[in-house]
């Protein structure tokens, strides 16, 4: 019975991949046949680092996919998530719609994902992460496990938001962390967020087709990058709040599970970190766009943008997959905090040694 019911999943869990995959690939084109008759292009400025006009609203597709199947998938949900995660994913694309078509202001685009983080968060339980000892912390408090769930919600989409600056690295970078989460999901038992994992991870991928292409390129705009680093702040939020007993389940140590989430999205939080010391090292706003980016400085030593996308989402994928290993056989808290702050300033004297062979 236990391997009928885990066909079924398996046999499901491709539908849904085909149906999005489908689903985007057919709704991309009628996307840029309206963004090129309505004028609505992405026009190159002094941070673009594409030169021609461009269709943009690509996320749009995201969305509408993910709506779709969160019908369909509803049963498959341990409480009434869905609305919360609808309501969230709402305000995003209106945020990013907003945004891709007269630019807001950074305090408007926060303000949205603020409202987006809080629509998600309302009545629902994922405030209770659990840190199973880690330096001493169990479980947090309602107030306290509420503001870091804001903050981590805030912090994810916009590390997405931030490394959406050359062709397919938004979605790859998604694709790979969504391909980790939906296998822990899967083997622990949460079959609700795989399906979300295998929905998006869909989409990206038709995405790609167009977002690569030379005759009907279209980017994802602020749309798709906001609802791609949501959706991966939800499933965070999930990996955090899990039980004991389903970390377990796939030989993770329980008071590791915060050193995994940092293993999983360790090219997003570099480069967000990496980039908010620079801003504010020169003085500057550390929410003010500029193109010190990482993918910037790879297209400046002559990189086109496939092969950046290539390189970075290798080297995170690798990096990844090498640290959360570490942390399943790594008992020690601080060995792994001193081990993960080695990384971090390795990867940022690799970074500077670039930055300064580009001037």
């Amino acid at each position: 019975m236990q391997e009928l019911i885990l066909s079924h999943i398996k046999v499901s869990l491709l539908l849904v991949f085909l149906l999005t995959f489908i689903i985007t690939y057919l709704i991309i084109p009628i996307i840029i046949k309206v963004v090129n008759h309505k004028q609505l292009l992405d026009y190159p400025n002094h941070r673009s680092s594409h030169t021609q006009l461009t269709p943009t609203f690509g996320g749009i597709s995201f969305f509408l996919s993910l709506i779709m199947i969160l019908l369909f998938i509803n049963n498959f949900q341990e409480s009434n998530i869905t609305i919360n995660i609808v309501a969230g994913l709402t305000i995003l694309l209106f945020t990013g719609l907003k945004d891709d078509m007269v630019v807001i202001s950074y305090r408007a685009k926060l303000l949205g994902q603020l409202l987006a983080s809080i629509a998600f968060l309302y009545g629902s339980n994922f405030y209770q992460i659990n840190f199973n000892g880690l330096l001493g912390i169990e479980t947090l408090n309602i107030a306290a496990g509420t503001i870091l769930s804001v903050l981590i919600l805030l912090t994810i989409i916009n590390a997405f938001n931030l490394i959406d600056g050359v062709d397919g690295l938004a979605a790859s970078t998604g694709i790979s962390v969504l391909s980790i989460y939906g296998l822990i999901f899967y083997l622990s038992g949460n079959v609700y967020y795989t399906f979300i994992c295998a929905t998006l991870i869909g989409s990206l991928l038709a995405f790609l087709r167009f977002n690569f292409s030379s005759r009907k390129k279209i980017f994802m705009g602020d749309t798709g990058s906001l609802i791609i680093g949501f959706i991966a702040a939800v499933l965070t939020l999930k990996f955090l709040n899990l039980e004991t007993d389903d970390i377990l389940k796939i030989n993770f140590i329980p008071k590791n599970r915060i050193f995994v989430v940092i293993s999983i999205l360790i090219f997003p939080l570099f480069d967000l970190f990496r980039i908010l010391m620079v801003r504010i090292s020169k003085g500057k706003h550390p929410l003010l766009a500029d193109k010190n980016h990482t993918h910037h400085v790879l297209l400046d030593h002559g990189n086109s943008h496939i092969k950046t996308s290539f390189i970075i989402g290798t080297f995170s994928l690798i990096t990844s997959v090498t640290l959360i290993y570490l942390t399943t056989i790594l008992y020690n808290s601080w060995i792994l905090i001193i081990s993960f702050l080695i990384l971090y300033f390795i990867f940022l004297a690799i970074f500077f040694k670039l930055a300064l062979k580009r001037q």
